[in-house]
């Protein structure tokens, strides 16, 4: 195979549908997701105005915040499925448009019912054009005189680039949020004029899991990003490889398929990035190419 249809192809009725199936399947992990921690802030944050007024241990807020752990531990599972559900459904887009072979012993087919539910979920957004619009083009960088071979790993190499810009610009606003809510709470005690004591031992002790949690995700972003870093150096080797005139595709493709496999594993089991911060990194870049 000398030339590619990539192009044309990613933009055909049943691809846009995989890529409309895994988009709102991401969407709404990342909504649930962001709804319970935004739950939990809220629970921690009202309980500031009980500490403060009184010396005396609130029982209810254990009990309060015993709930929420126990609830946690049913409800953040739940939710991480969907992000495994639309991580194989684009497994199934990248399998069929770049002519993969689909690894049984590593994901499951999805089911084409839930893919079909993601779909009309999609289409009764107020915006439906302009999202439709956005998943047009998935893959560019190429034409159609690129051998397959390398047009394949130039997609491949896409996905681990832009994931790898998402995940930079997630952790550089985890750490600036973290340090505005250090300062509001500070300014916070300033104003109120709460005493040292009562200020360590109330607010800002009830918001210290929300500012560890942030950090944390923040740091966990470091050996992504490098796992990422480390599967992009592989690409180009690959790619370098393909351009070769007496490249041996058949085993380009095998490497390649390896590669699939480790890009599935990113997108099934790495924590999620929301979609505001998708859409800051895919405005820069529109900005950039004009």
């Amino acid at each position: 195979m000398t030339e590619n249809d990539i192009a044309v192809r990613q933009n055909q009725p049943d691809m846009i549908r995989y890529l409309a199936a895994q988009r709102q399947l991401y969407s709404e992990e990342k909504q649930w997701k962001m709804t319970w921690y935004a739950v939990v802030t809220a629970i921690a944050l009202m309980a500031t105005g009980f500490l403060p007024a009184t010396d005396k241990f609130l029982p209810q807020l254990t009990a309060i915040m015993a709930a929420v752990a126990i609830v946690e531990l049913v409800v953040l599972p739940f939710i991480g499925k969907k992000r495994i559900i639309a991580a194989g459904i684009q497994e199934l887009f990248d399998c069929e448009l770049l002519h993969l072979e689909w690894n049984e012993m590593l994901v499951e087919r999805p089911d084409p019912h839930q893919v079909d539910g993601a779909v009309d979920r999609f289409n009764r957004q107020p915006n439906q054009g302009e999202a439709y619009d956005k998943l047009k083009d998935w893959y560019s960088g190429f034409t159609a005189e690129i051998p397959f071979t390398q047009a394949r790993l130039i997609c491949q190499k896409i996905n681990l680039w832009w994931d790898e810009e998402v995940r930079s610009e997630w952790q550089k606003f985890l750490y600036v949020g973290s340090g505005i809510v250090i300062i509001i709470s500070f300014l916070l005690g300033l104003f109120r004029q709460w005493p040292v004591t009562t200020y360590f031992t109330g607010p800002f002790l009830l918001l210290v899991p929300v500012i560890l949690m942030a950090f944390k995700t923040a740091w966990s972003q470091n050996s992504v990003r490098k796992h990422l870093d480390d599967l992009n150096r592989k690409c180009d080797y690959l790619l370098r490889d393909a351009k070769h005139i007496d490249a041996d595709e058949a085993l380009i493709l095998q490497q390649s398929r390896q590669l699939q496999d480790e890009i599935y594993r990113h997108r099934s089991t790495d924590t999620t990035v929301p979609d505001f911060i998708y859409e800051r990194v895919r405005k820069r870049k529109e900005q950039h190419l004009t």
